[in-house]
Parts: C-alpha cells; structure tokens; sequence
C-alpha cells in the first residue's frame, strides 16, 4: 500500500485509460449536480459557487499571491475534479491545476439512464473508461479499482458508483465548500480514475491523499 497524491493519478491515469480505450464522460445539462465557479461573496460566508468565502470567487492566477496556507478551491461544473480547476495556496502563492486535457467528453450512450439503473459491480466490457455523472453522484465502467492494471481491460472492467460512508454529503461536496464536521473523511470511489477522497480541515473540504493497492 502506498500514498498516492490523487490529482496526479487520476490526470495520468484518466488520460491514458481514454487513449486506450476510447472512453467518454457523460454529464448532464440540467445543472442537478453542478455548481457554478464564478461569482462574488454573498456575504454568509461562502460565495455563490459555494465556496467558501475564503476562496476567490473566479480562478485565480497561477503564481499570484495568496494568504491562507492550505487552502485548497475547485472551480468548475463537473461532478469530477478531474474535469475542473483546482486551485491550492502553497507557500504564499496560487498553484493552479486545469482540468485535464481531453478527460471530459460530451456525454456518451454506454451510460445507463439513471443513478438507480447503473449495474454496479457487473461487468461492462464495451464501455470501458466511461464515466457517467449524475444528480446523485459519479459512476463509471472500469478495469482500475486502486491494484494493478490487468492486461485485458476489457475482461476485468465492471461498473462502480460512489458510495461514500454514511453521514457523507452526495454528490461529492466541492473541494473549498464549508463543512462541519471536523476529520470527516468522505471518499467517492478515489481509487478508480475519477475517483476522489476528501477531508474536513479547518472548516472547509479538502482533497485527500488515499493509500490505494499497488
């Protein structure tokens, strides 16, 4: 077992596995599950995309000064981080990660038409790498669950959907969103390629580095 610093896998491995495989993302237009980056502080502590307050309410410059060590924003639409901007206050300056290249696509026919319909843990051979996004959460056809990657993606591909622990908000809460409870750990499936772990520090949701097997 290993640390593994999520945003790094998830680019590599997301990447590589739509190459391979052709796979597509599905995320709907109705807005269920999206939350807008942009936006100015409402005032109540977070602005209107849900951050917190703390967090500038559009995308910061790569390199630009910032005062709050740690603070971690994501900006973006997307149920996956992969698919949206996160940016991280470290060492006084905004170190800031686009969405990676070519991961998200429009939405794809392999996905199931609802949350409820996704046969989780069946086997999926004809849509691998195919990620689903849905009001109530991420779901996704893939061979990679956090061990090594077989040789034949197509025999060992199998649907998954996130299931956080109980008490854990769905869809996944925007990395920089308020939270409550400090320590809560709510991860939603970080050890598939779109998967993600989170954090409760300080107040506010934090991605989290997750120790997946090798």
């Amino acid at each position: 077992m290993s640390s593994l610093p999520l945003r790094t896998l998830v680019a590599s491995l997301a990447v590589a596995a739509l190459a391979a495989c052709g796979g597509d993302v599905f995320s709907p237009t109705d807005g269920g599950n999206s939350n807008d980056g942009g936006g100015t502080s409402d005032g109540g502590g977070t602005n209107d995309g849900g951050l917190t307050i703390d967090c500038p309410s559009s995308i910061p410059s790569s390199g630009a000064n910032c005062a709050k060590e740690g603070l971690e924003c994501e900006y973006g639409t997307s149920a996956e981080l992969q698919c949206n901007t996160l940016a991280t206050c470290q060492g006084g300056h905004w170190n800031v990660v686009p969405p990676v290249p070519d991961a998200c696509q429009p939405p794809s026919s392999k996905c199931p038409p609802s949350f409820a319909q996704v046969p989780v843990d069946q086997a999926c051979p004809d849509a691998v790498g195919t990620t689903c996004d849905y009001p109530q959460g991420t779901c996704g056809c893939t061979d990679y669950f956090g061990g090594p990657v077989p040789a034949d993606a197509a025999a060992a591909a199998r649907w998954y959907c996130d299931n956080p622990a109980p008490g854990c908000p769905m869809p996944r809460p925007r990395i920089g969103s308020p939270c409550s409870q400090e320590g809560q750990e709510c991860n939603y499936s970080p050890c598939t390629p779109s998967g993600t772990g989170t954090l409760c520090q300080n107040g506010t949701w934090h991605e989290q580095m997750i120790a997946c097997a090798q």
